[in-house]
């Protein structure tokens, strides 16, 4: 309202600019690099020198991507975690103003800062309870980490449904209803994204993120004209039960990987071997 919609852009620009100059600055290729041990083994060529990762398959790392069944689940959830991202974030806002919920788009604008907040804390407990499962796992480890997607994906769809029903003169409750909409949403989208550089070789991992991104943002392209095309022919109320879909049809999607087993898992049994 002081300095005008410019600040509103500038601002975040800045500071994204000076955060990626620092993550440039420090950021390393490998733990190699930093004198910490591999994650994983680099596979040996027929001379018994370390490959430079790349599967050896004739397709390439995109072609074991693409065969890859757990990829592929992975994919339609991400695309759904994004469609539902996305339709909070364009449409929250509207969502207040058009119910009554805020009075202008300042007030609303506050309540929606309950999102990045409760995805900051959201994405924070996430990785730390699917590290301290993977600890604890002998076997299974990209599964115990889609056990908390799964958790926190039904979490998700309660958050939403308590959001649709939030006293409308309560400016707490629908800042915190929205908070817990960011807590259990921002979990998955870091989550689902590990899992798919887990399931492949580290060779493959960057073929394995740009396939999970392509489709996700496919979904997030979702949220604009069908969904606004939704709003008004059908209402709020179908918005919501859109997004609650969204939310439960990756529980779906992942129960075959409750077990899955990460790359360097089958890796190491094979050595073993």
């Amino acid at each position: 309202n002081k300095l005008g919609w410019r600040f509103g852009f500038l601002v975040p620009g800045l500071v994204s600019a000076a955060v990626a100059a620092g993550v440039y600055a420090v950021c390393r290729g490998a733990p190699e690099d930093m004198g910490f041990p591999a994650v994983e083994e680099p596979a040996k060529t027929t001379s018994g020198e370390a490959s430079k990762g790349a599967p050896a398959s004739s397709g390439g790392s995109l072609g074991l991507v693409l065969r890859t069944v757990p990829v592929w689940l992975l994919a339609l959830s991400y695309l759904c975690v994004y469609a539902f991202r996305q339709g909070v974030t364009s449409w929250t806002v509207f969502f207040l103003l058009e119910t009554g919920r805020a009075s202008n788009a300042a007030a609303a604008a506050w309540r929606v800062t309950g999102l990045e907040l409760g995805g900051l804390a959201g994405s924070l407990c996430a990785g730390k309870a699917s590290d301290t499962l993977v600890r604890r796992a002998t076997s299974g480890k990209v599964g115990r980490r889609v056990r908390v997607v799964v958790a926190y994906l039904a979490g998700l769809a309660g958050a939403l449904v308590l959001l649709a029903h939030v006293p409308r003169a309560s400016a707490l409750a629908q800042w915190l209803s929205i908070f817990l909409v960011g807590f259990c949403l921002y979990g998955p989208q870091m989550l689902v994204g590990l899992c798919g550089a887990e399931v492949v070789g580290r060779g493959a991992v960057g073929a394995s993120e740009g396939f999970l991104g392509l489709v996700a943002y496919t979904g997030a392209a979702c949220a604009g004209l069908p969904l606004s095309t939704l709003i008004k022919t059908k209402g709020w109320p179908a918005f919501f039960k859109v997004l609650v879909a969204c939310a439960l049809v990756p529980i779906a999607l992942l129960s075959p990987l409750l077990n899955a087993r990460a790359h360097s898992e089958k890796a190491d049994e094979a050595k073993d071997a």
